[in-house]
């Protein structure tokens, strides 16, 4: 299975740092995955950028299941993870101040659901329990329990991201909400494009930070991060310098996320980030480039 466990030395770059830190991933393409034993996605870039290029730390990428990867950050045996700020998560980790990535949530469900026409009106999570459906999702996903559980809507829990289609694909629930590209890319990797649908409507878009085990040997160095993550991210270049100019200009008119060289504005938090990260810049042209 994909997401068996495996420790491995991201290779993307040589370093002669002596310290390492072990960054805890899951299978989750396109953000990590590990193909051939090299740690390849978003994740994996952004680890490499921060802690090696920047602070010097050579990185080892562990992959769990994600429910173990956040019970190991709370060890400590894990130092970082990339997540969804939450009041668990703040009591045994330290969050960044800056997200590094945006996660836009949307709803999928088999394309033969007796009550398509009703699902593609959803809005709202409230919608959902209006209609007294049944949610899939993974273990561990805390964005999920704040919006949807929360709600008492009925929730099937699977043990990993793939089986979330499985279980879909079998009629174990009515549908998932969840990220759009990770969605996106399962299903076209494991040929059942056919079988789902994905609506329209945006439920939320989540903010993505690094969180730090309070456990760690790293953790006094958190300012560190935060200093790195603003300006390797976030930093006032000229490109987030462009970025700021077309969200100021552009204010009254930004419905959804716009993209101009290289970066994206978003205007429900508003903020401004401009990527470094190849695969990321990809990602998001390659998601709305009819936004540009």
């Amino acid at each position: 299975m994909r997401w068996l466990n495996l420790t491995l030395l991201l290779c993307c770059m040589s370093t002669s740092a002596e310290e390492t830190i072990r960054v805890g991933l899951t299978y989750f393409p396109p953000y990590s995955q590990v193909v051939e034993g090299e740690c390849r996605g978003i994740y994996c870039e952004i680890a490499n950028q921060v802690f090696t290029e920047e602070l010097g730390i050579a990185v080892i990428a562990v992959q769990h299941p994600w429910a173990r990867i956040q019970r190991e950050v709370e060890l400590g045996n894990i130092d970082v993870m990339f997540a969804m700020p939450s009041e668990p998560r703040k009591r045994y980790g330290f969050v960044s101040d800056e997200p590094i990535f945006l996660n836009t949530m949307k709803v999928f469900t088999y394309i033969d659901h007796p009550r398509l026409a009703e699902i593609k009106q959803i809005r709202v999570e409230e919608d959902i329990k209006a209609l007294n459906l049944t949610a899939i999702t993974n273990q561990g996903n805390a964005w999920h329990s704040s919006h949807i559980e929360s709600l008492g809507i009925t929730t099937v829990h699977a043990i990993s991201d793939e089986h979330i289609l499985k279980m879909l694909a079998a009629k174990r629930g009515d549908l998932v909400i969840d990220t759009s590209a990770s969605m996106r890319y399962m299903m076209e990797d494991m040929a059942l494009t056919d079988k789902f649908l994905e609506t329209d409507a945006v439920i939320d878009r989540a903010n993505i930070h690094i969180i730090l085990s309070k456990k760690s040997k790293f953790s006094s160095r958190m300012p560190e991060i935060d200093e790195v993550t603003i300006n390797r991210i976030r930093g006032d270049n000229h490109k987030t310098n462009k970025c700021r100019a077309e969200l100021i200009s552009n204010s009254r008119k930004l419905l959804a996320i716009r993209i101009k060289d290289g970066c994206y504005v978003e205007p429900r938090t508003p903020h401004i980030v401009a990527f470094n990260f190849p695969a990321a810049h990809k990602l998001w042209h390659q998601q709305h480039s009819h936004l540009r």
